[in-house]
């Protein structure tokens, strides 16, 4: 009786979700990347393609889009994709869904993750002073702290195409400098010497990115370091 219960109430949640993903309200963005979701339009993004790409004009088009498509992206890095993602997240062995899918819904599920944080950061790039860019900044920062080791590479990457602007998330960066994951190490010191802000934290973790058993990554500090150097530090508001 306990698992007929337990089985019309998973039944319910996956109902429940079907009718909320169906019933989701469109975005305008949507409408406007010439006729097609935002989330076909990243399924053909190559990530470290050439761009522009006339063979592959998916990027293209999204940063041709605008800032106006960056709530979105946004949207992609959290938002439950389909009943599918529902039930992924539900308990292990409960779902047969969850078994059926496996790893390879939740491979696609992440590609489409570090694709949307691929195209935010060209967005960004080319649109820094937009404000849907810099509202983008705290999404970014938590996918960086949390998300899988693919997603954070491609926000700190999107962080340090916004400059300065991104201040705000270098302690989040400094904290990927020692990641376990040697491509983050690399990300989180380049973005770092993008953004460009010379504080005494910032130069003891770049300092100490120098002696990096990675070679990529000590060469990485060196670079950020110079350009660190060229930037006057803050100065203090008792000063």
């Amino acid at each position: 009786m306990k698992g007929r219960f337990s089985g019309i109430l998973i039944l319910a949640i996956l109902i429940v979700g079907l009718i909320g993903w169906l019933s989701r309200p469109r975005s305008k963005a949507e409408v406007l990347v010439q006729g097609r979701e935002i989330r076909e339009w990243l399924q053909e993004v190559e990530i470290g393609g050439e761009y522009p790409d006339p063979k592959k004009p998916a990027l293209d088009v999204l940063v041709a889009a605008g800032p106006q498509i960056v709530p979105e992206l946004c949207r992609v890095l959290f938002a439950f994709e389909s009943p599918k993602d529902l039930a992924m997240r539900l308990p292990s062995g409960i779902v047969p869904l969850k078994k059926k899918y496996g790893h390879e819904h939740e491979s696609k599920t992440l590609a489409l993750k570090v694709q949307a944080v691929w195209v935010l950061g060209a967005i960004a790039y080319r649109n820094p002073d937009a404000l849907e860019v810099r509202e983008a900044i705290p999404s970014l920062i938590s996918v960086l702290r949390s998300g899988s080791p693919t997603v954070r590479w491609a926000a700190a990457q999107a962080l340090g195409a916004m400059g300065q602007r991104a201040s705000n998330a270098l302690p989040a960066l400094i904290a990927r400098t020692t990641d376990q994951d040697s491509s983050l190490r690399i990300s989180a010191v380049e973005a770092i010497g993008r953004i460009g802000v010379n504080t005494p934290t910032v130069i003891a973790a770049i300092t100490q990115a120098l002696s990096d058993t990675n070679r990529d990554v000590s060469m990485t500090a060196t670079q950020a370091l110079q350009v660190l150097q060229r930037h006057t530090p803050p100065r203090s508001p008792n000063r």
